[in-house]
Formats: structure tokens, sequence, C-alpha cells
């Protein structure tokens, strides 16, 4: 298995400050404030800061300075809070403000990482390497909230570290060498730190991806019925229990190598300022300081140790997210091979459509499932496309779609290679009702005119349920409350409503039909409905005369319909030609036929 990080990319990796430069840029473009808010909170929190340091030795010259008096010390001391007061309140609104922010970039990048994913060729999105990488573009987002902390806590120590350095050296630069010393150790220890935390993520990325698939299997309603009555509930929670004491065992040995590392930096951090005060105490002793400068210099020294371990943690903490990252922007980068159009089809109709030469195998097999296949559809043409089992049927219709490419010839709409036009041009030609269809967790009407509901027109509507009233669905629409407004899914709404089967192929039929794309397909369209169905699914067909049309279905008494039929064995054409042309010829056809009306006849008997 390839990993996105490697023990090389994480020590050496250049690419994470780009990465975190990308996201600036990213944020910049969606129009977010998050990257105004960001050097606001910073210079706040910096202030805050810097007046804690001031703040002790203020407090102390005003009391010096004015002992018996009472109430302007005490009027002092007010304002110097209440100045501090409102610096942290200011700080607290703009964070609350940047963390809105933050969730937005987050649900935005979510949003682009979907868009990207149908973006690039379908055989690219279901390849082992490419959702691995949407694996680890997911996890990398999930960083996003919380990038705005650390970059803040990161930049603020950045600005405290420097003042307070400034402060230091102005009374006696050798009060530096503590903080400085402890520094250097602080590095390479948060560097293993940070090592350890990408490899542990890097080691269990497969392992969550699966936990998180197996729990979200056992708690969807569309699997609960199969589950429970296969009584699949141990055999997945078994899984889900050997996934998590392997994410057990590695989170253990990590987090132990880790604990160790953190104890020795709570050490150096605190040995600093036991150091810190030894030495200060004894310059103040010697009268080498005076108390005010004692103060002020014991807190700028505890203020730069507090930095410089801000600064480390929220540099390794920032490149780490920068190397997470990286698979989202590989993502949006495109880095896939996309074919880039050439050519374009200008006109809404189609007047012919053909394979040529086609030749086709499944990624990862060398078996060819279509061998040199040839064939053309002309305008107003409805054929049908028949064979046994594994014989290529369903192949042609994800070529079609342009799903898969072919490995050899070229599929061809009016002489224009599809793979030259531009993939949203070509969706508009070409309307398709595959066998695992979906329905999305919208309402009826969303679902098959594709639209969000405020988008549709009236003229639309009208156009649904005049197809509606054509079909068995018309009198279960106009019986729900909502009519064609319901839901068909709990997910989105609590006035829902399940679908039958049948009612849901009809309901994907309907899209097709809407559609009204010059190139119509349809997979097994009546799978899942009874034979008075069937007859209506076959009437609505009636609707596509002029397109072109194409069925594959194994009940071959709906291919007497067909202009033409075009029987396939093994990825070949063997046979072509009408219904009755075919059963004269005594072929695959007429075999495959019979024993389906041998078949009707023994259930009728």
């Amino acid at each position: 298995m390839k990993y996105i990080w490697s023990k090389k990319s994480n020590t050496k990796n250049k690419r994470n400050s780009a990465n975190i430069i990308l996201f600036l840029r990213y944020a910049y473009r969606k129009g977010s404030p998050w990257a105004i808010l960001l050097p606001a909170l910073i210079i706040v929190n910096a202030s805050v800061g810097i007046c804690s340091v001031f703040i002790p030795r203020w407090i102390l010259v005003i009391i010096q300075k004015n002992r018996g008096a009472i109430l302007y010390i005490a009027f002092s001391i007010t304002m110097i809070e209440l100045i501090l007061f409102l610096l942290k309140a200011v700080g607290t609104v703009l964070k609350n403000n940047l963390s809105i922010a933050g969730d937005e970039l987050f649900r935005n990048a979510y949003a682009d990482l979907g868009i990207s994913q149908s973006q690039i060729r379908y055989e690219e999105s279901i390849s082992p390497s490419n959702l691995e990488l949407l694996e680890s573009a997911r996890y990398g987002i999930w960083e996003i909230p919380s990038l705005s902390n650390k970059l803040e806590k990161f930049g603020s120590s950045v600005v405290l570290l420097v003042v307070n350095c400034v402060i230091i050296i102005s009374h006696d630069w050798r009060y530096l060498i503590i903080p400085a010393v402890g520094f250097l150790l602080l590095v390479p220890l948060y560097n293993f730190v940070n090592q350890i935390e990408l490899d542990n993520a890097q080691r269990l990325l497969p392992e969550n991806r699966a936990f998180g698939w197996y729990c979200k299997l056992i708690s969807d309603f569309r699997t609960s019925e199969d589950i429970r009555i296969n009584q699949g509930e141990a055999f997945i929670t078994g899984r889900c229990r050997s996934l998590m004491d392997k994410i057990y065992a590695v989170n253990q040995k990590s987090f132990s190598k880790k604990g160790l590392y953190l104890g020795i930096i709570k050490f150096i951090f605190q040995f600093q300022i036991i150091a810190t005060a030894i030495i200060l105490g004894y310059s103040f002793t010697s009268n080498a300081l005076e108390i005010e400068n004692f103060v002020l210099m014991f807190s700028a020294i505890s203020a730069i140790s507090s930095a410089s371990n801000e600064i480390v943690t929220g540099f390794n903490q920032v490149k780490k997210t920068g190397i997470l990252l990286s698979p989202f922007f590989s993502l949006q980068r495109h880095e896939f091979e996309i074919h880039k159009p050439k050519q374009s089809v200008t006109r809404k109709e189609i007047h012919e459509l053909k394979f040529e030469n086609i030749s086709f195998s499944y990624p990862g097999s060398t078996k060819r499932v279509l061998d040199h296949v040839s064939f053309s559809i002309s305008a107003g043409e409805h054929v049908g496309i028949v064979g046994m089992n594994g014989a290529g049927k369903s192949t042609i219709a994800k070529l079609m779609c342009r799903l898969y490419t072919p490995k050899e010839g070229r599929i061809l709409i009016d002489g224009v290679d599809i793979t030259a036009v531009p993939e949203d041009e070509y969706c508009n030609y070409i309307a398709a009702l595959f066998q695992d269809f979906q329905l999305l967790p919208v309402t009826l009407i969303e679902n098959v005119i594709a639209k969000n509901h405020k988008e549709i027109t009236k003229e639309e509507r009208s156009r649904f349920l005049e197809l509606l009233r054509s079909t068995n669905l018309n009198q279960w629409v106009s019986s729900l409350a909502l009519k064609e407004d319901t839901c068909i899914s709990p997910d989105l709404s609590k006035d829902y409503i399940i679908p039958s089967g049948g009612q849901a192929q009809f309901l994907a039929m309907l899209r097709v039909v809407f559609k009204d794309a010059p190139v119509c397909l349809f997979d097994e369209p009546t799978m899942a409905l009874d034979s008075d169905n069937e007859k209506a699914v076959m009437h609505l067909m009636d609707e596509l005369n002029g397109k072109i049309c194409i069925m594959i279905s194994h009940r071959l008494f709906h291919m007497k319909m067909m202009d033409r039929i075009i029987v396939l064995k093994d990825g070949k054409i063997v046979e072509s030609g009408s219904h009755d042309a075919l059963i004269s010829e005594n072929g695959l056809y007429k075999r495959m036929y019979a024993r389906q009306a041998l078949k009707y006849e023994v259930e009728l008997s």
C-alpha cells in the first residue's frame, strides 16, 4: 500500500508551507473573512501577552511611588485590568468569528472535494489509489477548523518572542542564554512528537476508514433489513472490535512514545523557570537588579520560554496540517489524467450514435469484456441489447455514458469522438437508467427533475404531473399528504415515504423521460416491476419516439417492440436484426427466447 506520507517526506517535505499558502489563497478565493480575522486576532492576543509582561512591573512601580494613596493605586490597577479585560473581550469576539469562518471553510472544502471527484473520470474515481487519496483528503480537511487556532498561537508567540527578546537585550543579553538553550532542546523533541503523530495517522488510515464504513453500515436504515434478518449485527460488531483492537494497539505504542517525549519537554520547561528564578534571584540579592526590573525580567524570560514552547509546537502542528492538506490540494489541482475537449457538438439533436471497433477490459483485468464491437443507431431507432450474464451488455452502457474509456476504438456522435466533447455538454445528450440506480433523499419531484425545489418552474411541474398521470404512480402520489413534494427518505425530513422497489424504478424511469435527451439508455428498466407495470413502462417509452433509444434487458418479451436487437456473447456481437428475423435464424436469441417462453408457459399452467 502506498501511503500519502513517508518518513522522508515527513521531515523534508518542502510543500508543507506551500500548502498553507494555498489554503490562504483558497480562503481568499472563497471570500472568507478568515484571512483578515487571523492577523487581527494575532495582534490582539500578542498585545494581551505583552501587557501581561509589563503589568506586574507597572503595579509595583505605582505602589512604590504612591504608598499612601490607596484610592489612586486602586484606580490605576482597575484601569490597567480594564484595558486588559477589553483586549481579551475583543480577542474573544475575534476568535469566535474566526471559528465560524473556519467551520465555513471546512464545509466549503468538503463540498469542493465532492466536486473535484465528479470532475475526474469515473474509472479513476473508483481506483484504489484515488479512494486512498480521497480518504486522506477527508482526514486532512478535518484539520481546517483547528488550523486558525494553531496559526494564531504561532503568530502571537512569534510577536511575543521578539518583543520580550528586545526587553531583555535592553537590560542584559546574557539572560537570553537559558531560554535559547531550552529552545534548542525543544525543537528536536517536538519534531519526534510530530513524527509519531504522522506515522500513527499513516498506519491507521485503512483501519479508520474501514471502522467508519462499518459504523455507517450498521446504523443505515437502508441496510437494516438485511442485517436484521441475517443476524449480521454480531458479524459487523466483531469486525469493529477487531479493528478497534488494532487501532488501540497502534495508539498505545505511539502514545507511550509521545508521552515520554512530552514528559521530557515538560521537565525542560519547568527547569527553565527554576533556573531563571535562581539566576534573577542571585542578581537581585547582589543588587545587580532593582525589584521592578527583577519582576520585569522574570516575566519576560517566562514569556519567552512559553512563547518558544508555543512556536515549536505551533510550527510542528502547522507543518503537520500542511502535510495532511496535501491530498486535498492534489485533488483540487486535478492531478489525474483528464481528457481536454478538442471539439464540440453544438446541436441538441443527435442523428447517429456509433460504436467503432470497441474493445474494453476493466482495470486490473486482462480479459476483454468487449472485443471489437461495432454498430450504429440512428435517431428514431429503438434498439435492444441482449445476451447471457457477463456478455458485456452493461459495459456498453457504461462506455456510452463515458464512465469508462475504451481501450481500443471510438464512440462517435454524429462523427465526433465523445471524448472530444466537453463532459457537461455531453451529459445533456444522454439520459440513462442503470441497474443499480440511486434515488436521492429529496422529494419525489426533485428526484425526477434533478433541480432544487425553489428552482422548479411551473412549466416543469406541469410536465412532471402530466408524465405522472401516464403511469401507475399517479394514484400513489395523489394519496400522499405532500403529493409530489414528499421526501423519499427519513435522512432529511420527518414527513417522508419510502417507495417500494417498483415505485423507485418508475421514478428513475421518469427521470430519463423528463430529461428529454436525444439518447436514452435503459439497463434492465423492468427488473423490479410486475407484468402490469412492465406494460406501463413500455407505454411510457412511446414518449421517446424520434430519439435514439437503447434497452438492455434479460426479459426478451420486450424485444418484440424494438426495431433492432443486438445479441452479445463473450463480448462479441453474434447476431443482429429484428425479433422476427432472429427467431427465424435459429440462433442464440431464439434459444434464449424459447427458454423464457417455456418458463412462462409452465408458470401459467
